[in-house]
């Protein structure tokens, strides 16, 4: 997911309801930081934890390795 990759960004063309309805509750989605490879940043989006602190510090490339069992995810909050 790129800058302009939100709905209210690209006018429609990709359609992200959930993103549209947070910029338009005043949550600017302008200023985010990721790792240099796309492992790292998702641990860190799911999570919410620095990769540093999910283990996962650099591209996993085929191979069975991921977070560990006993990380909460941002899913797992939200669902409470």
């Amino acid at each position: 997911l790129g800058y302009d990759d939100l709905g209210f960004r690209n006018e429609g063309q990709i359609l992200t309801p959930h993103f549209n309805r947070l910029h338009s509750q005043g949550i600017d989605l302008s200023s985010y930081y990721v790792q240099p490879s796309c492992s790292p940043t998702r641990a860190a989006i799911l999570t919410g934890r620095k990769p540093l602190h999910t283990g996962i510090n650099f591209w996993l490339p085929n191979i069975a390795a991921g977070l560990s069992l006993n990380e909460v995810t941002l899913a797992q909050v939200l669902n409470r």
